[in-house]
């Protein structure tokens, strides 16, 4: 997936596949992982990307008081 000016969207891989493109947003003290898949996920995958989204978030914006992962 491509944006503007040729910049690849960032995504999430599962099994080393693309499946889906992720985002970051900040308002105020909550930051907020948006994830919007390319096709249904299990539970156990959206565990674990709600698991590593956490992280990455909790990384990217450290002084951020409340994380909310969006799927």
């Amino acid at each position: 997936m491509f944006l503007s000016a040729l910049r690849v969207a960032p995504v999430v891989l599962v099994d080393g596949f693309a499946a889906a493109t992720w985002k970051i947003e900040r308002k105020k003290d909550v930051a907020t992982l948006t994830v919007v898949p390319f096709a249904k996920m299990t539970p156990a995958t959206k565990a674990e990307i709600e698991k590593e989204g956490t992280a990455l978030v909790k990384f990217v914006e450290p002084e951020a008081a409340k994380v909310v992962i969006q799927i």
